[in-house]
């Protein structure tokens, strides 16, 4: 064999030399002794490269003498194999995240009335110092081209109950938007199937009998949607970084299940569905659902790219099933 002819050492270092060198190759695994660590070390010094270079000893192994012999380089070394898979497939995910990072960005064509309409909504936000905006954000959502249930807002605590049952088909859940912020739970400011007229009225009452009618900013009433899978779409500005979106499992146990995925806005369609498969959740997904979903995320990159002013957004839930995606509930804050 070449070992036998040319020595080892020789043909290990140019094999390891070909490898690190060579375009095609993404990560280079090594399986090897304790002492090739100093011959794999010198190749990955003198070659100078930024390509993952992995060592799986076999063997015994001697974390102090791992640290003497990879002094001054960089290589990651494992003493059992699973680590060292796991490594490797957290390299071939960054690979591929960067490659698809390389292509350009895609936008979503929003019409220029629809731009003229978000840009009034968010400039009396800010003119009126509402960071928060919760009745709004399904008018953005519409402009967007992004569904949400059957939906009607009144800005008055006094109505007819049973007129909404001739718009909305039961159960419909109603959310009280008021000055007093977004912990609606928390203040007894939404009730769910709400089922007929008498429902809707004792429910308003006992509204009245917490807030004052000059802190209603508008009631939301939606119809329900029974079915699908809760998703998750959300995103933060950081000031180093830009507009951050946050994918996962959606509904109340998102902070309980921490399904969540992230990925810099603005991305393309083929970013959006890579980040977005790597939840769990999208493993109940089919490939309908998950156009769906990356649709409403490149819609929303396009949103934070083209207003700035956007600090926060959540999307929470957004319901997908065969019959579509709805974003049953919106939340969004500005910079005033």
């Amino acid at each position: 064999s070449a070992s036998f002819r040319h020595g080892y050492r020789k043909v290990y270092t140019e094999a390891l030399a070909t490898m690190i060198e060579d375009k095609g190759v993404d990560i280079v695994f090594c399986i090897n002794g304790m002492p090739t660590l100093k011959t794999i070390g010198k190749v990955v010094k003198e070659r100078n490269s930024e390509k993952p270079v992995i060592s799986w000893i076999i063997g015994e192994y001697k974390q102090e003498e791992v640290e003497k012999l990879t002094e001054g380089f960089s290589l990651a070394v494992f003493s059992n194999p699973e680590r060292a898979f796991k490594s490797i497939r957290v390299c071939m995910d960054n690979e591929s995240a960067k490659k698809l990072s390389t292509m350009p960005a895609d936008f979503v064509n929003i019409r220029e009335e629809d731009l003229k309409e978000i840009d009034k909504i968010l400039k009396d936000a800010k003119a009126k110092n509402r960071e928060y905006i919760f009745c709004e954000s399904f008018e953005i959502m519409k402009h967007l081209s992004i569904e949400i249930p059957k939906t009607l807002i009144i800005k008055d605590l006094f109505f007819e109950a049973s007129d909404i049952f001739k718009k909305l088909s039961p159960p419909i859940c109603v959310k009280i938007d008021s000055e007093r912020g977004i912990h609606k739970k928390r203040e007894g400011l939404i009730r769910l199937f709400v089922n007929d007229a008498n429902e809707l009225e004792d429910f308003i009452k006992e509204v009245r009998s917490k807030i004052n009618p000059s802190e209603l900013r508008a009631i939301v009433l939606q119809e329900m949607v029974l079915e699908g899978t809760e998703v998750f779409v959300g995103v933060k500005r950081d000031e180093k970084f830009g507009h951050i979106m946050m994918i996962g499992k959606g509904g109340v146990d998102v902070e309980i299940y921490k399904d969540i995925e992230a990925v810099m806005i603005p991305f393309n369609r083929a970013q959006a569905l890579y980040h977005l498969k790597r939840t769990k959740i999208s493993k109940i997904l089919d490939d309908n659902a998950l156009n769906k979903i990356s649709d409403i995320m490149l819609s929303i990159s396009t949103l934070c790219f083209k207003f700035p002013i956007i600090k926060e957004m959540d999307l929470n839930p957004i319901i997908v099933n065969q019959k579509g995606a709805w974003a049953v509930d919106v939340k969004l804050f500005i910079s005033c």
